[in-house]
């Protein structure tokens, strides 16, 4: 079981490959400065599971690139926010410079419901202010466990499929290249344990969900 320390580590080590790789870092403005030793661990994982599919999306091909220019500077959202606030987040671009979609972290996704969005803990979405439903391709839900023998229940695996119903999913993935990364399709993660009796659950339903996922 990765402590926070090994987790932050493997954080560090992606980090020094996307600056080398792409045009993401400025001198004097790390994006990890608010991962201190108070961070609770959940979110350190949450932001583990983040950086680790960004670097997979760089490695699979993807041009990647990291907008700080925004109200927030280099700081992500750490719960719920709106993206509009000018939080920290990645870009995929083209080869003409243009962006694809955008790869968020903990932005709110509004449904149409009248006060019901929801905050997916990463989020492929089409480059906007304001996300919708319909400007969202693919969410992921990471699920930190204090004991890495702990399952996903099936409680929380309900709740997942209910939110990919109220955002319209199953989606036609985007045209950023997925397959070779962790995230290929919508997905519940832990660093603990997925239960056998439960995968043709998540099967049928449309997304997939991973264990043991940790560096």
């Amino acid at each position: 079981m990765p402590t926070k320390a090994e987790l932050i580590t493997a954080i560090d080590g992606m980090a020094n490959y996307l600056n080398q790789v792409s045009q993401w870092y400025v001198i004097g403005a790390e994006p990890f400065g608010q991962i201190e030793a108070d961070t609770e661990v959940s979110y350190v994982f949450e932001f583990y599971c983040y950086i680790r599919f960004v670097n997979e999306l760089s490695i699979v091909g993807n041009r990647i690139t990291f907008y700080n220019n925004g109200f927030m500077g280099n700081l992500f959202p750490k719960g719920p926010a709106e993206k509009n606030q000018g939080w920290a987040k990645f870009e995929i671009r083209d080869h003409h410079d243009q962006i694809i979609y955008d790869v968020c972290a903990g932005v709110m996704i509004h449904t149409g419901i009248p006060n019901y969005t929801y905050a997916a803990d990463i989020s492929i979405q089409d480059p906007v202010q304001i996300p919708h439903a319909h400007n969202t391709f693919l969410i992921v839900d990471a699920k930190f466990k204090t004991n890495p023998n702990h399952q996903i229940p099936i409680r929380q695996l309900r709740e997942f499929k209910a939110v990919l119903i109220d955002l319209g999913f199953p989606k036609g993935n985007p045209n950023a290249t997925l397959l070779g990364t962790s995230f290929a399709i919508s997905s519940i993660v832990t660093n603990g344990q997925t239960n056998a009796y439960h995968i043709q659950y998540s099967t049928v339903n449309g997304f997939n969900q991973i264990g043991n996922f940790h560096p």
